[in-house]
């Protein structure tokens, strides 16, 4: 069975980027492109309807397979999907508060994205209407061991990338400890300061920001860290938040060559 990438979408958001990302995401992973709508309650599916009705519906959903799921809840219809669908990659939007081009997440997605059973991207808001390139990947790194599965994947995807994606490793100095003596971590870039602020002041340079998972909690689950957790609310990039299990996941060890522009 062709592997797939699961997009969330909201007909009433009025955001066209988690599918945008998400058919992005699915053309470099040569996978089938999903689209999950989710009806709380299990009610009568008006909401999905009214897209029905609309002149650009062709344009959102063309190439992509639909599926409407009745749950309790919008987080927890996602998170049934996503379980059953097994994905590659799952892709959410940004809150309507956030500003053009950025990520923040809302209530839904929060929930969905922190133990989510596979790598999670979080597209900013508006992203539809921009480059919709993955040239240049960065992976924020702090010497530790989920740092491997992390670059292993930006350097997969960049592999995919017509031309060839740029990849670069970002660490942040963060002021020493008293009695402590620095870590001293190898990236392409140094960044000082809060960690997540420079991050996310760095990501506007970026096409994608990649972050492994803590490695705590429930294994082959996505678990963010507060830096990971105030980064996604922050960043002016999409961001990619890695399962615990990356490092072992065969789904994740693709190649080729496939152009991920317009």
């Amino acid at each position: 069975m062709q592997p797939s990438v699961v997009s969330a979408y909201d007909p009433d958001a009025g955001d066209r980027a988690p599918i945008a990302l998400a058919r992005v995401a699915a053309d470099v992973l040569t996978a089938r492109l999903l689209v999950v709508a989710v009806r709380p309650g299990g009610g009568v599916p008006e909401r999905f309807a009214r897209l029905e009705l609309r002149a650009d519906r062709a344009a959102v959903l063309a190439g992509t397979d639909v599926v409407e799921v009745a749950a309790p809840s919008a987080a927890a219809g996602l998170h049934a999907a996503l379980v059953r669908e097994r994905p590659l990659l799952a892709v959410v939007g940004s809150s309507r508060a956030a500003a053009h081009g950025r990520v923040r997440l809302g209530a839904t997605s929060a929930r969905l994205v922190d133990g989510a059973p596979c790598a999670v991207a979080v597209a900013p808001r508006g992203w539809a209407k921009g480059a919709r390139a993955l040239s240049r990947i960065g992976v924020a790194v702090d010497g530790s061991e989920r740092d491997r599965s992390a670059v292993a994947l930006a350097g997969r995807l960049a592999e995919r990338v017509a031309p060839r994606a740029r990849v670069e490793t970002i660490h942040v100095e963060t002021a020493p400890q008293r009695g402590r003596t620095p870590r001293v971590v190898e990236a392409h870039v140094h960044l000082e300061g809060e960690p997540a602020d420079a991050l996310a002041a760095h990501s506007a340079e970026l096409d994608l920001l990649i972050l492994g998972s803590r490695g705590r909690g429930r294994l082959g689950s996505v678990v963010l860290g507060s830096v990971a957790a105030r980064l996604i609310g922050i960043a002016r990039c999409p961001v990619l938040a890695l399962p615990s299990n990356a490092s072992s996941e065969p789904a994740l060890a693709v190649a080729g060559d496939v152009s991920a522009g317009g």
